[in-house]
């Protein structure tokens, strides 16, 4: 029973999912089709602002503010990313060069959101115009080259990026080498460019600067006619539009060169003409640059009013471009898109290698638990021989007071060995002595004689043979190891050396063996011999004391 009442709930649940299904697919078809025609109706709102650009910036900004709403309202992601770019450039090209920061600002964050390379490539590549306009080479550059970077990540090739963008590329990167004075791969870009031109309206904006910007190439080179004619192949490709705003910019490059031909007429009418034109369409970088040429040039030929009228034009014109905000802003955003890049990285990162991250951890864990083991047993292993070595302090302790002992008991001995050849010594002299006196009594003096002799030998081989027992037994082995390395020693050699191991004077050896003072240097002497000792420096005390 329960199983059929499961088997009619599970087909329940299965009919209202696919008739939920069923429906959201209509709904979303209807849906899909609505988008599409806003879509469109976003993308035709932004060729119209892009049209009126350069001839109506009323009308233009209109068109693309209303793009940019309507974009907004679909929450399209590539659609408002469309829209802020084309913002971007629609205020970069009247100058604004500080609101056109922002839309381009809005441009890169989509994109980081979406994770869209043709965005961050369309973004970037507005940060380097952006950064061309203030005259940043360098910076510039950095931004093209990583703006090719994401096309090619989105495309795969070169020759598969959409061919505005390439030709785009190619100026940009001419404009970027003739700022840094390298006129020769500044025209190798630009005519790169010239090369992918095709008769299409979606080219001809770029067109025109190509060939201003050409121009501007060999009037820097000092090549004023060949600069002239670039100008007006410049300005034919304008015959059939009414882009004022690059009208303007071709009449500026006009007079400007003029004026180095000398040709002060055509020079004035070419900046009054362009001056006009940017006014029509409030193109505030063009109207800067005009009047400041302007300026320059009344004050040459000694108009000093005109000269400083159009330099105060020039000036309220510079303040409108807001070029150090601008800087600032861009400035603040190079530092904030870094800090998202890296941080987005290190998302990726741990997102793709969590598993990895987390058996790194395991891994890690593992061996700061082999360490902590092996740390414990290291230590152990200390603690015995910390133990060990205290052991074998209190040994060495030990030994150090039994050879104290010892050492004061050889001291002890030494003295009595010492004190016993003294007191021999006494008796010696005693005997003298006593056979002086009796010595003096000529009846009993050839007994006395006999009697002394024998008492004086008698006692001296008595004393002499206790005094080499004793020594033996305080320096033991000293006699067996001084035969071993001098086989060659006499009976009295040995007692000699003992008596000088014992630090024991001529007088005192020649009192204790009976011998004279001369028969004890003479046996010193040969004793320094036989220990092949004659030609060193050391004598016989300070060998046998470490001996």
């Amino acid at each position: 029973m329960i199983k059929v009442v499961y088997r009619i709930f599970f087909s329940l649940v299965v009919f209202i999912n696919s008739f939920h299904v069923a429906v959201c697919s209509r709904s979303d078809s209807a849906s899909y089709s609505v988008d599409l025609l806003d879509s469109a109706q976003v993308m035709e709102l932004i060729e119209k602002s892009k049209k009126n650009t350069g001839s109506d910036y009323r009308e233009a900004m209109s068109f693309a503010f209303q793009a940019k709403e309507l974009a907004y309202q679909l929450n399209n992601s590539k659609l408002k990313l469309e829209t802020e770019l084309n913002l971007g450039k629609f205020f970069f090209y009247l100058g604004l060069y500080s609101e056109a920061i922002e839309n381009t600002i809005e441009v890169i964050k989509i994109a980081e959101v979406n994770q869209d390379d043709l965005g961050f490539a369309k973004g970037y590549f507005q940060f380097g115009s952006l950064r061309l306009v203030m005259e940043d080479y360098a910076q510039a550059q950095e931004y093209i080259e990583l703006a090719r970077k994401y096309f090619l990540k989105y495309y795969g090739a070169e020759d598969k990026i959409d061919r505005l963008s390439r030709v785009t590329m190619h100026n940009n990167l001419g404009v970027i080498y003739a700022g840094l004075s390298d006129y020769q791969k500044a025209e190798e870009e630009l005519r790169k460019g010239i090369a992918l031109l095709e008769d299409s309206s979606e080219l001809k904006t770029i067109t025109i600067q190509l060939f201003n910007n050409l121009g501007d190439l060999y009037r820097k080179s000092d090549r004023i006619e060949e600069a002239i004619s670039y100008y007006f192949e410049a300005k034919s490709k304008l015959e059939d539009d009414s882009n004022l705003l690059f009208d303007a910019m071709l009449d500026y490059s006009l007079g400007i060169s003029y004026v180095e031909l000398g040709a002060y007429d055509q020079a004035i009418e070419a900046f009054h003409q362009g001056l006009f034109k940017s006014k029509s369409v409030k193109g505030y970088s063009h109207i800067h640059h005009i009047s400041k040429s302007l300026s320059s040039f009344h004050d040459q030929i000694g108009n000093k009013d005109s000269a400083f009228v159009y330099l105060s034009q020039s000036k309220m014109y510079e303040d409108s471009l807001n070029l150090k905000n601008t800087a600032e802003k861009l400035l603040k955003e190079e530092l904030l898109a870094e800090f998202r890049v890296e941080k987005n990285q290190l998302q990726l990162l741990y997102q793709k290698n969590k598993k990895l991250l987390i058996a790194s951890m395991i891994g890690l864990l593992l061996v700061a638990i082999g360490f902590y083991a092996r740390a414990v047993l290291v230590k152990k292993n200390l603690d015995k021989v910390q133990s060990e070595k205290e052991k074998l302090a209190q040994e060495a302790e030990q030994n150090l007071e039994q050879t104290e002992v010892l050492k004061q008991r050889v001291e002890s001995t030494q003295k009595e060995l010492t004190l016993a050849s003294m007191q021999a010594l006494q008796k010696d002299e005693m005997l003298k002595s006593i056979t002086k006196n009796l010595s003096k009594n000529d009846a009993l003096k050839e007994d006395l004689d006999k009697i002394l002799n024998s008492l004086k030998t008698g006692q001296t081989v008595n004393t002499l043979s206790e005094f080499e027992l004793r020594f033996s037994g305080v320096y033991v082995g000293f006699f067996e190891k001084l035969m071993e390395e001098y086989p060659n020693l006499t009976h009295n050699d040995r007692r000699l050396s003992a008596f000088l191991k014992l630090q024991l004077t001529t007088k005192e050896i020649s009192a204790i063996t009976g011998q004279s003072i001369r028969a004890i240097e003479i046996g010193r002497t040969r004793l320094r011999g036989k220990l092949k000792l004659t030609k060193s420096d050391v004598n016989l005390y300070d060998f046998f004391v470490d001996y």
